[in-house]
């Protein structure tokens, strides 16, 4: 076979994760005959057999590996299918590799985050054939995709002589399983074929689940209390379809069959090869925003995110799953990676352990709006708004500073300036416009101005100690934002007129905004968003969770009164179930539900004090806080698990079950 493609997953100790290129996969090329058929496999052997010519004499590495491929491709007779669960499949006879259990749980969260890429030619595993014994014309021709079939129906199934015969396999002297047919040489494919028949058990659980799920929901749909097009039943039905599929399929997969009469050590090894090249891996960062990116590119939503049964909670696929379950997730990453800027995404809040702790967490909802709303104010700098004039704005804004101004001409400039920001938030913004450049130089003016223990506490207060940090924090922005306009001045020679316009009028803009873009909802004196003020805002909200739990249960019923609403929400955080619970209630929903939940987060900003002293009396009840699972209510009435009532309550309840058994 030909060189492998890059791996899901690659570390530097050398790790693998990729469902059909693990350790095992063998590294010899197909036959010359294969080379141009027009699929994936062929291009890949006519670019190797170029790389050869050029190579040869240049790199020595290479001029071996490519004499051991034209050996190879002498010996290969075909391909074809085979359930390799139920094959008598031998290995080890040329490099025998004991289970990996850490290799085996990497490539089973593979199988499914990425899927089983069963019939892909560079996963066909390698064995070692009599020719005379096989009974089935093997295809020699690649096949196209069209060709090869969804589950590989266009490759003939492997037929030996002796098929019929049944041996029990037989593990720590337990029989585990029993297979067919005389045992068959495998150059590689242990962990695959291990591996493959865990997925095929986890399948047939989940399957049981699944149907499960889908008879409740039947039951509920032939009563008329849900509709039979209601769309959990629909999914429960394609899910079942589905799983019964995968399992039908069982273990089959390609497999490459090579003439025992002819193989030798030296090529059986080379068959057996491990991958030694390294291939850069797509990072669990980088795997947030692609799928965010595909889904929203395939018009799917938050809701149509799943969550394999199998995948383990520690692996990055779970955690990237986890995240995109959620809806206000889908709303923060749509400002802070909906753009070619890179702030935000290769930042250390990025990280994967990072964004998960802050937002799978119970201030999680809640960091997410802020973040939005503060990303808002910055986006307002940046637009083309054609009744803009900021030298008038500049001198407005100074008259209202004059002490000598009448009341008359005070009521004439907030309306002046009122009306400045409604056009400003009227138009749309130019994200893509705001340079990372810039956006760093902004973050270390907040660094440098707010970001300190003595002033940040203040945060959403009029307090003396933060608007005088704040003044400082607005002027330095403001130079900021005119010094990066005239570094990038030159840049913009080839620019857009609207793009030009948004960089001249962007300090004016931000003079106007971060003075006077305030309501009765959002307090005087909020920075533009940047990294280090999603570290300050985490860094505050986690010094509140029991308050935050305690705060979002009382707009709870506003969701569980509404069954039809809330059974497809996935809770990845408190704050953001009692969001849900004022965005989707029916009346609110009709009357401004936007309007209402920033009233929501911003009223706990203002009132952040009082949150802190109710944090400090609900650590004092010792009581599980808001249950979520029948097993913590257990666990609290000592009937399992941990002990968690005081210790008086439970040498009471010991001596009362013990007076009762006496």
């Amino acid at each position: 076979m030909p060189p492998r493609q890059a791996q899901s997953k690659t570390n530097r100790k050398g790790k693998k994760g990729d469902e059909g290129i693990e350790e095992d996969v063998p590294m010899a090329d197909r036959t010359a005959k294969d080379a141009g058929t027009g699929a994936q496999g062929g291009s890949q052997h006519a670019g190797t057999q170029a790389g050869a010519r050029r190579t040869m004499g240049i790199d020595k590495y290479m001029d071996e590996y490519y004499d051991l491929e034209e050996k190879a491709r002498e010996f290969l007779i075909g391909y074809a299918r085979t359930d390799l669960i139920e094959r008598n499949l031998a290995f080890g006879f040329y490099n025998d590799r004991r289970l990996n259990d850490d290799e085996s749980k990497s490539l089973m969260d593979s199988f499914v985050c990425n899927g089983l890429r069963r019939f892909e030619y560079d996963n066909a595993i390698n064995l070692i054939i009599d020719r005379d014994s096989i009974e089935t014309p093997l295809t020699t021709q690649m096949l196209s995709r069209t060709e090869m079939g969804r589950v590989g129906e266009g490759l003939p199934e492997l037929k030996l002589k002796g098929d019929d015969v049944k041996t029990e396999i037989h593990e720590d002297k337990r029989p585990i399983r029993t297979v067919f047919g005389p045992s068959i040489r495998a150059a590689g494919g242990r962990h695959r074929q291990h591996v493959l028949s865990r997925w095929v058990e986890a399948k047939k659980d989940a399957l049981k689940t699944r149907e499960s799920l889908r008879k409740d929901l039947q039951v509920l749909a032939d009563k008329g209390e849900i509709a039979q097009e209601d769309a959990r039943l629909q999914e429960a039905r394609g899910d079942v379809d589905t799983i019964r599929a995968e399992i039908k399929t069982g273990g089959m997969w390609i497999v490459a069959i090579y003439d025992m009469g002819k193989m030798t050590d030296s090529i059986g090894l080379h068959l057996s090869t491990n991958q030694r090249l390294y291939s850069y891996a797509e990072t669990a960062e980088e795997g947030v925003i692609q799928l965010f990116k595909l889904m929203q590119s395939q018009d799917k939503q938050w809701t149509d995110v799943t969550i394999e049964s199998g995948l383990r909670s520690q692996k990055a696929g779970y955690k990237i799953r986890m995240l995109l379950q959620q809806e206000y997730v889908w709303r923060l990453l749509e400002k802070i990676a909906g753009t070619s800027n890179t702030h935000y995404t290769h930042s250390d809040i990025f990280k994967i352990t990072r964004l998960t702790s802050d937002l799978i967490s119970e201030y999680g909802g809640m960091l997410a709006t802020l973040v939005v709303s503060l990303e808002d104010r910055l986006r307002l700098c940046f637009n083309t708004c054609a009744s803009w004039d900021g030298e008038k704005v500049r001198k407005t804004m100074a008259l209202l500073e004059d002490p000598t101004i009448t009341d008359q001409e005070k009521e004439d400039a907030d309306k002046y300036l009122n009306v400045q920001l409604r056009n400003l938030r009227s138009e749309t913004p130019m994200a893509s416009v705001i340079s990372d450049e810039l956006r760093g130089a902004i973050d270390k003016v907040y660094r440098k101005t707010l970001d300190k223990e003595n002033v940040w506490r203040h945060f959403g207060t009029q307090s003396e100690v933060w608007m005088n940090a704040y003044r400082d924090y607005v002027m330095d922005v403001i130079e900021t934002m005119e010094t990066t306009y005239k570094s990038t001045k030159g840049r913009l020679t080839d620019a857009d007129k609207d793009v030009t316009t948004a960089w001249e009028t962007c300090a004016s803009k931000a003079r106007l905004v971060l003075n006077i873009e305030y309501t009765a909802l959002t307090p005087h004196g909020l920075p533009f968003m940047s990294v280090g003020v999603w570290h300050a805002l985490a860094r505050q909200l986690k010094r509140v969770p029991s308050a935050m739990v305690e705060i979002s249960s009382w707009f709870s019923p506003l969701v569980y009164n509404q069954r039809v609403i809330g059974g497809r929400w996935k809770i990845g955080s408190a704050s953001a179930d009692m969001i849900r619970a004022i965005t989707s209630h029916p009346d609110l929903r009709r009357n401004h539900s936007l309007l209402s939940m920033n009233t929501l987060v911003w009223s706990l900003v203002r009132n952040f004090p009082a949150l802190l002293r109710m944090e400090d009396e609900l650590s004092k009840i010792d009581m599980p806080l808001r249950p979520d699972s029948a097993k913590h209510v257990k666990e609290f009435m000592l009937l399992e698990g941990k002990q968690r009532s005081p210790r008086d309550v439970r040498a009471a309840r010991k001596a009362e079950h013990d007076g009762a058994t006496t």
